[in-house]
Order: structure tokens, then C-alpha cells, then sequence
């Protein structure tokens, strides 16, 4: 179930690591819960963003408070020499990714 329970959904995900999700839900249809003839599909995405600024507001927040206490842990010492030394490390992340053509089929 992706997008309804009583709909099929497909989802597909390609060698870049996009997800692509195919539905036989009419999103397109209007939809009876609502009073301004809105589509199914309007009322998804409309959720959706509104899940998505709630994220980010408690992601702003969260990077608000780990930049004051990385500010509070990196304060002088007093003699010119701070503590901690902020430094930036990269990950690398491998991915590996076959198709196997018995189970596919």
C-alpha cells in the first residue's frame, strides 16, 4: 500500500536511485470528504506538504540547538585556543545494485 489500500500501486526504483510509484487510484476524480471540489489528489499532496514543513520546522530546530551548543562547546578558553577543533569529515557510501533476470521475469 502506497498511496490508498484498496488501489494496486507499482514501485519501481532505477540504477540512479530514483523511486518512481504507479497507482490505479483516479486521483484526478473529485473527492466527496471535501467542501471545495478538490481532486484526490490535491488532498495528498496537500498532506504531504504539510508534513513536509513540519519536518523542516523541527529540522531548523534541532540545527538551532546543535549550532548553540556546538558554540557553547567551542568557546575560548581563554589563552586564544579553543577546545574542539570543528573538522569536516566525508563519508563515502558504496552501493551495488543487480539485476537478476530469474527473478525477475
Amino acid at each position: 500500500m502506497i498511496s490508498s489500500p484498496s488501489y494496486n500501486d507499482i514501485v519501481a526504483q532505477t540504477y540512479s536511485g530514483r523511486v518512481v510509484c504507479f497507482t490505479s487510484e483516479p486521483l484526478h476524480e473529485k473527492d466527496d470528504t471535501t467542501r471545495h471540489g478538490r481532486s484526490r489528489g490535491d488532498i495528498q499532496k496537500e498532506g504531504k506538504i504539510v508534513k513536509l514543513r513540519g519536518e523542516l520546522d523541527a529540522l531548523r530546530k534541532e540545527l538551532q540547538t546543535k549550532k548553540e551548543k556546538f558554540k557553547k562547546t567551542t568557546k575560548s578558553n581563554g589563552d586564544g585556543d579553543s577546545e574542539f577543533i570543528a573538522l569536516h569529515q566525508q563519508v563515502i557510501v558504496h552501493q551495488k545494485m543487480t539485476l537478476e533476470a530469474d527473478i525477475a521475469a
